[in-house]
């Protein structure tokens, strides 16, 4: 007999790679969230009104637009809103220009599920006022 889940939060997934979204999108469902996915900035921007996310992961480098622009737009639309940028280029740079950015997380491409469970769950619910990097 399954259990039946309570959705704690809707999530923007935005990444040009479906694989990743097929995995995050699959392991955050199990947890009780709700996913929506995007495969460019102005995609992602698209669904932040219609969706009203409660988070947004978001890799840095997307084929249309990047990680930065959709964080910019975040917090436009909903100033407190947390973002995690996702990234395979993890550099000094980046992580600078994320903190810079007023991110909540920063995960370097590849990880675990069990990170990505820890950050959502950091970005949703944080019991201090540093972010998970």
């Amino acid at each position: 007999m399954e259990s039946s889940l309570v959705v704690t939060a809707t999530i923007l997934l935005v990444d040009d790679e479906t694989e990743f979204l097929d995995t995050w999108t699959r392991v955050l469902e199990r947890q009780g969230f709700c996913c929506v996915t995007a495969n460019n900035a102005p995609q992602a921007i698209a669904l932040l009104s219609p969706e009203r996310p409660d988070l947004v992961i978001t890799d840095l480098s997307l084929p249309v637009g990047d990680g930065f622009e959709v964080v910019r737009q975040a917090q436009m639309h909903s100033p407190a809103i947390p973002v995690i940028i996702v990234t395979a280029y993890n550099t000094p740079e980046n992580a600078a220009r994320a903190r810079s950015a007023g991110v909540n997380g920063y995960l370097p491409k590849p990880f675990s599920n069990r990170a990505l469970i820890q950050a959502v769950r950091s970005a949703l619910h944080p019991t201090s006022a540093s972010p998970h990097f």
